[in-house]
């Protein structure tokens, strides 16, 4: 897939220039920006759903030993 995008001279040497630091080229730069944005706003999606879980009482906690039994990893690990 072709994907452009309309930047100004400043805002593309500063990608020219980080893209040579980290020997990668400015369309790697580009998506590696983008899948860590996106890695970073789905981690907070699963944090606040794990808080709105806990704050209707549906998380529990156990001990790691007791939860390596349940899975049935005892001697395993």
């Amino acid at each position: 897939m072709y994907v452009s995008m309309r930047v100004t001279p400043t805002e593309k040497t500063i990608m020219k220039e980080y893209a040579e630091v980290h020997g990668i080229t400015v369309s790697q730069v580009v998506k590696k920006v983008f899948f860590e944005h996106l890695e970073d706003e789905l981690d907070i999606k699963a944090y606040e759903n794990y808080l709105d879980r806990k704050a209707k009482g549906d998380v529990s906690f156990v001990p790691l030993d007791e939860f390596i039994d349940e899975c049935g990893l005892s001697g395993e690990i």
